[in-house]
């Protein structure tokens, strides 16, 4: 017998008998009900029939307290038990439940007159209202359970008076339950044996019909075990078909498609597996790669980062190049202005030279006694011909400087000291021209004077005043050259303020675009760093990627293992 059959068997056993017991419970609760109600009023019956052997006056004076005649009236109630064993006491009580007599029964129980007894309030309400006896309920009193009836003692026996105590015989309580069983006892134990003959139909019916089933479970239990190879079930039953065979047909079908999904996926689950170890290689790749890319991002920006620095000190030493070229340019405007003075200085010098010419031709003409003057002029203006002579050096000086100068402006850069230097020597040489553009004009005033005192003598001179015409005129032809050559130093310093001016603004330019460059660098520093921040995000998250596809992998090799139990083949 199979578990399931003893199952079945067992579960529609114990509902017959679950049946039977509901009803078998149900009709002794009647039966013992009956039962109770047949022996309540016999109780009550008996006890309303002794009444008529009690004197009632015996039964007045006993309620009212004189217990002389107690025990000769619980003598004469003995009789009834005696009499009719089933009972087991009788006694008579007060209205307030006191013993005034009690039978040889009760005393044996232990009660005598006196004592308290239990007396049910709804039963004495009936008694005393309706004049009607009355039985109780099932009550457990004095270590016994107990059914009592009770009927009413009227004075003088008279129905019409009042209730002056009450008769009272119990009836064992277990004797209605051993009634009752008797009833019904019989019934119960013959109504069991058509329950275990259907039961064993029943499991016999039930071992034939699932035997399909215990079929159908072996052939589950080698699926479950792997082995795909066997057939499918073959069905034994006639037609039509019944919910097994349903059942068979639709699990054949469902092992003939788990055997093409399984092949299925034995295919998918090892190209899975190949594909997952290729994008593993591959992903591991890139994540190197990506490692590799972080670790240059950061070099870069350290690298961008070094420079902005950089930038940031060539921009400082722009600046203080720009303002030194500034400085540097104010200085060369105020040797332009200087310059400019001396020219306009040597302008006058020559203009003076000139009226000295016409002076000397009038002398020339007037007096030719002039020629000692002249002579002493002659010397004097040799030496402005000497002083002459080194204001051309100084001029040539001052134009090999200017040049040094635009060579020096031309490189600038950090060297840019230089061209102050030369600034410098040209502003000297420019007051060094002044000063001796002074002394000729000191010299040619003290010839003034001497040609004044030489008029007296001029004719004598006229021969000395003529080589000095000359000399006045080479003079003059010298500070036109000086006056010249002022020029084209101031000319050339010109150039060199507006070639400064060039440079100045081109280094602001340049010190504009390192601002920029600065800005970008830094700009580009911060977007490097978080690319090279993106780049370790992305590296961990290609990480991730490679532990997910190293999963994919091992759950596809576990896959392929669990296909591999299954034999299909």
């Amino acid at each position: 017998m199979t578990k399931i059959t003893k199952k079945l068997g067992l579960i529609i056993i114990s509902m017959m008998l679950l049946a039977i017991a509901t009803i078998s419970i149900s009709n002794y609760r009647i039966s013992y009900e009956k039962v109770k109600d047949a022996a309540g009023i016999e109780l009550y019956g008996c006890a309303n029939i002794t009444t008529g052997l009690l004197d009632t006056d015996i039964i007045e004076k006993l309620a009212n307290g004189d217990f002389s005649k107690a025990q000769e009236t619980g003598s004469l109630i003995s009789w009834t038990v005696q009499h009719k064993s089933i009972f087991s006491a009788q006694y008579i009580l007060s209205l307030d439940g006191t013993l005034l007599a009690v039978d040889e029964n009760l005393q044996q129980q232990g009660f005598t007159y006196q004592d308290s007894f239990y007396l049910d309030e709804e039963t004495l309400h009936h008694i005393v209202n309706m004049k009607h006896p009355a039985y109780s309920d099932v009550y457990e009193y004095g270590g016994m359970n107990r059914l009592t009836g009770y009927a009413p003692i009227f004075k003088d026996h008279d129905p019409t008076k009042e209730v002056i105590a009450i008769s009272a015989i119990d009836f064992d309580a277990k004797i209605i339950s051993e009634r009752t069983w008797a009833m019904v006892g019989g019934g119960i134990l013959v109504s069991m044996i058509p329950v275990l003959l259907v039961g064993a139909i029943t499991i016999w019916l039930i071992s034939k019909t699932i035997k399909p089933l215990i079929r159908l479970n072996q052939y589950a239990q080698q699926i479950s075990d792997g082995d795909l190879t066997v057939g499918p079930l073959e069905l034994k039953h006639e037609k039509p078909k019944n919910e097994i065979d349903e059942v068979t047909d639709s699990f054949n079908g469902l092992v003939s498609n788990f055997k093409t999904i399984l092949k299925d996926v034995g295919i998918n689950s090892d190209r899975v597996f190949e594909s997952a170890k290729i994008i593993s290689q591959g992903s591991e790749q890139v994540s190197e790669s990506v490692d590799t890319i972080s670790s240059h991002l950061h070099e870069v920006a350290r690298g961008n980062k070094t420079q902005a620095n950089s930038t940031i000190v060539i921009d400082d030493s722009i600046t203080n190049i720009s303002k030194e070229f500034s400085r540097i340019g104010d200085k060369i405007k105020r040797a332009s202005e200087a310059s400019n003075v001396t020219t306009t200085q040597a302008s006058s010098g020559n203009a003076i030279v000139e009226q000295v010419i016409n002076q000397m031709k009038a002398i020339n003409e007037h007096t030719d006694s002039t020629v000692k003057v002249i002579s002493s002029l002659n010397e004097k203006t040799n030496k402005i011909q000497d002083i002459v002579s080194l204001i051309t050096g100084f001029a040539e000086q001052t134009n090999l400087l200017a040049l040094n100068a635009s060579i020096e402006a031309a490189r600038a850069g950090s060297h840019g000291a230089g061209f102050a230097v030369v600034a410098q020597e040209v502003r000297k040489l420019a007051e060094e021209s002044g000063n001796a553009t002074t002394q000729i004009a000191s010299l040619v005033s003290q010839i003034n004077t001497e040609t004044s005192s030489a008029v007296s003598v001029a004719e004598q001179g006229s021969k000395s005043v003529k080589e000095g015409l000359l000399l006045v005129n080479d003079a003059n032809n010298s500070f036109k050259e000086i006056s010249a050559s002022i020029y084209g130093i101031t000319n050339d310093i010109s150039e060199v303020d507006q070639l400064s001016d060039k440079i100045n603004q081109s280094i602001l330019y340049i010190a504009s675009s390192i601002e920029e460059i600065k800005t970008i660098s830094i700009q580009n520093s911060e977007n490097v760093q978080h690319v090279a921040e993106s780049t370790e995000g992305q590296s961990a998250t290609m990480q991730e990627i490679v532990a997910s596809i190293n999963t994919l992998v091992e759950t596809a090799e576990v896959l392929l293992q669990e296909v591999s139990r299954f034999k299909t083949d």
